[in-house]
């Protein structure tokens, strides 16, 4: 029997390229909800992908928070608040 080989399967979606991460004015990752600094993607508990940005978080409860709401958290504005 000889080997054959079958095309990967296609996903309907166009692959994308990874968006840019949330960052601080000083180009530090941070948890959107609560503002505080990531060291690296790989340290976060999690991200979310929304309107064009990638955002990473700090402990576990803040992917809900987010998910809850990303509006609110979008860009840092809830940050902006306090």
């Amino acid at each position: 029997m000889s080997a054959e080989t079958k095309p990967e399967a296609k996903s309907d979606s166009t692959p994308t390229a990874t968006p840019a991460a949330f960052t601080n004015d000083k180009g530090d990752i941070v948890c959107p909800v609560t503002g505080d600094t990531i060291a690296s993607p790989d340290k976060a508990v999690g991200h979310q992908d929304y309107n064009g940005k990638r955002y990473y978080f700090c402990c576990p409860g803040c992917p809900d928070q987010f998910k809850a709401d990303p509006a609110k958290f979008e860009d840092g504005k809830a940050l902006k608040k306090t």
